[in-house]
């Protein structure tokens, strides 16, 4: 049976629903099952008792951006002060250790040094260091040159920081724990399926699926639709109706390069 065929079986059926929704058939539509995608489902199902669904172009979660990061939970220096993001980052910050912690989801706060690699480079670290206390950051330490040799012998610099708040998590195991918590709460994942096309004028918002393997289309109507479709989310609201284009964040694109060196090729 095909994506939207299950997906059309578990909307009518009297099981998918823990309470009346009237004439539409679900609370909430959750487009894009990368983490956040994943985590806003999780809350709406498991502390907002909604009816969610999750809907994923792609075979399984996080196979777009999700996947491709590198897995840091940064701690919250650089961000503008006052700024959302950095109020975020620093909360979301201690709630992403906790979750893992009690999920069994791996990750290790590990830290990170910041280092000013010449002595033209100092002010600039001592900026950050007074950005990262604004922002709320207050455990950074202060390091010389001897101290940073005594933690890593290859690192040369003139002074640092020690961030202890940084660290690293297994986002795969973070998307696994989310996804999980949103099938035992009764929401349901959809995945290979894509929105093409709707109205989310009104109260009861129109949503047009399509099976990405078969091009077979059902229409589901919900209460609420959250885009967090990432890269996608600017396309998918172009295509939908009720939304003022001027509205519409244009998304700026940038790319990153990973490198790795062989053992063996660096001295000291």
């Amino acid at each position: 049976m095909n994506t939207v065929n299950i997906l059309r079986n578990r909307l009518i059926s009297p099981a998918f629903c823990t309470k009346t929704l009237g004439s539409v058939d679900v609370e909430t539509v959750v487009v894009g099952a990368g983490v956040v995608g994943l985590a806003i489902a999780r809350y709406l199902a498991k502390h907002c008792d909604q009816d969610v669904l999750v809907v994923d172009q792609r075979p399984s979660f996080g196979l777009e951006t999700s996947s491709r990061n590198s897995e840091v939970v940064h701690a919250g220096l650089y961000y503008a002060v006052d700024s959302l993001k950095a109020a975020l980052c620093v909360k979301g910050r201690d709630m992403l250790y906790d979750y893992c912690a009690s999920h069994g989801v791996a990750f290790e706060k590990c830290g990170k040094l910041i280092v000013a690699s010449e002595d033209e480079d100092v002010e600039t670290l001592e900026k950050i260091g007074q950005i990262a206390e604004l922002n709320g950051v207050v455990d950074l330490e202060p390091l010389t040159e001897s101290q940073v040799h005594t933690m890593e012998p290859h690192v040369r610099c003139r002074a640092a920081f020690f961030s202890p708040s940084s660290g690293i998590v297994d986002s795969h195991g973070l998307m696994s724990s989310l996804e999980r918590e949103i099938v035992s709460n009764g929401g349901t994942v959809a995945y290979n399926t894509r929105i093409r096309e709707g109205d989310i004028g009104g109260s009861e918002k129109v949503l047009n699926m399509e099976d990405v393997q078969s091009g077979e289309t059902t229409q589901v109507i919900a209460r609420n639709v959250v885009n967090s479709a990432g890269l996608w989310a600017r396309k998918i609201s172009l295509e939908l109706q009720g939304i003022s284009k001027e509205d519409i964040p244009r998304i700026a694109f940038v790319r990153g390069n990973y490198f790795s060196l062989k053992e063996g090729l660096t001295q000291g």
